[in-house]
């Protein structure tokens, strides 16, 4: 009872309300503190709930801690796949099989937004099942390309985007042809993302220079259906594959062939060197031909005793070894196996897992192989074949390592979904991410090295379904991250 209040002494007094004021006094307080602390837990930024698509983003936290993300997405239903950074690192695109086809995620702001509107339009013009067709962002992620033929048989059509402009349609060029196209065209992206080339059709190639904008451009000279191509890393080479058996290597500067040959068997894949001065040729004989694109000569052929398959050659960043996967399915085993290119010498033979992996470095010098059934990873040294370092307690079953842009560090997945960085010349883990009940899908660094980001999703599979083949996913998180340091 307050102060001079008496509702003996007389009923009839009206009492005051003091106490709803307090009520409001006390209810603004809570409000104020509850306030105070998300800002100090969050930061000045603090963390912006926001609703996109009906999907719950978290964005803009500004604590410089490992202990809260940068941004996180979560969608119960909508499953998300292939990840790319734009080349600033503030920006990422990722695919989506629900709403756009792609969206484009800036880090700051934590807006998403949807791609491409424009182009599903113009694809909708085109019959259906008339047209071929494909897309693909660049390695970058600066860049996204639509390739299609218009449902002609005679006129292909090269479209690109530029994501960090807003989504802004750069080049819109149509090349006629005097061949129909075989089958449906596809881009391949040089690793800088200076270069797009275009294969689908009957001895060329469509190539746009991204950097100088110029108007494609066609390298022609080939013989059959162009079907693998690769880039030299200085772009000053690229070279194609035709199913009659043909290679041709074209110097990108004069436009010309520089070499045109017939390899006499079925070709598997091909890789050109750094510089683009030696071309290796996989093929269906269960060997490994190494050319000179200057000279036009074969220099060697590497074939195994045992007559085993090789598959995805890879060069070192100094151009004079080569990696190759030697996969002995009658011994049940893998190997590493790492060329001498000027002597056709084995340099190591490196034993793997029967059907694990292994990842080259960035920088070329040093390769990861994988051990699921160990829980291990081991690098070692292309230029001698040495282990260097080797780092346990991590990868299930087809979780790829993934190497930092310096080449320094190394993310692995443990059986927990917890994600680890470790050093890559120590095998000494950095920083652990925990994991949660979601198998993680992918791990991405962005450019500078500076965020990682893991895509996770949630995995059920069928009754006795040992193998995985019928798994179904069911939703998807990204989270964005500091890197360690």
């Amino acid at each position: 009872m307050y102060e001079g209040q008496n509702s003996s002494d007389n009923p009839d007094t009206p009492v005051p309300m003091p106490m709803t004021r307090r009520r409001r006094c006390s209810r603004w307080l809570v409000l104020l503190i509850s306030l105070v602390i998300v800002l100090l837990l969050g930061g000045i930024g603090g963390w912006l709930a926001l609703e996109q698509n009906s999907l719950l983003v978290f964005a803009g936290s500004s604590d410089s801690s490992l202990g809260a993300p940068l941004w996180h997405y979560h969608s119960d239903s909508n499953v998300i796949h292939q990840v790319n950074w734009l080349s600033g690192g503030t920006e990422l695109t990722y695919d989506s099989e629900a709403g756009p086809a792609l969206s484009v995620l800036d880090i700051a702001t934590g807006h998403a937004s949807g791609y491409p509107a424009p182009l599903s339009a113009e694809a909708s013009s085109c019959p259906a099942q008339q047209c071929f067709g494909s897309s693909n962002v660049s390695p970058d992620g600066r860049y996204i390309s639509e390739v299609d033929d218009a449902g002609s048989v005679l006129a292909v059509n090269l479209r690109i985007w530029d994501l960090q402009a807003g989504n802004q349609k750069i080049v819109d060029y149509t090349q006629a042809i005097t061949t129909s196209l075989k089958q449906g065209p596809g881009a391949i992206w040089s690793s800088d993302a200076a270069y797009v080339a275009v294969a689908g059709g009957t001895g060329w190639l469509l190539v746009w220079h991204a950097v100088s904008g110029e108007q494609p451009f066609l390298l022609q000279g080939a013989v059959g259906v162009v079907s693998n191509v690769s880039w030299s890393q200085n772009d000053a080479y690229v070279a194609a594959s035709t199913d009659t058996g043909k290679v041709v290597v074209w110097n990108t500067q004069t436009r010309q062939p520089v070499l045109a040959t017939s390899v006499g068997a079925a070709i598997i894949s091909l890789a050109l060197s750094p510089d683009g001065t030696s071309l290796a040729v996989e093929t269906a004989q269960q060997a490994i031909q190494i050319w000179n694109t200057a000279a036009g000569t074969r220099q060697l052929t590497y074939r195994d005793v045992n007559d085993s398959t090789y598959l995805g050659p890879d060069w070192s960043q100094d151009g004079r070894h080569l990696l190759s996967l030697n996969k002995d399915a009658s011994a049940q085993h893998e190997t590493l196996r790492i060329w001498d290119t000027t002597n056709g010498q084995t340099q190591a033979d490196i034993p793997i897992a029967m059907d694990s992996g292994w990842l080259l470095a960035p920088d070329g010098r040093y390769v990861a192989t994988e051990d699921p059934d160990k829980g291990s990873v081991r690098i070692w040294d292309t230029q001698t074949g040495h282990a260097i370092a080797s780092h346990t307690g991590s990868l299930p079953f087809g979780a790829l390592p993934a190497w930092s842009p310096d080449s320094r560090e190394l993310a692995t997945v443990r059986g927990d979904n917890a994600v680890q960085i470790w050093n890559a010349r120590t095998g000494q883990t950095i920083y652990t991410y925990q994991g949660s009940r979601e198998s993680v899908m992918e791990v991405s660094w962005s450019p500078d090295g500076q965020k990682l980001a893991i895509l996770t999703t949630l995995l059920t599979y069928g009754l006795f379904d040992f193998q995985h083949t019928s798994a179904a996913l069911h939703g998807s998180s990204l989270t964005v991250w500091r890197a360690p340091h």
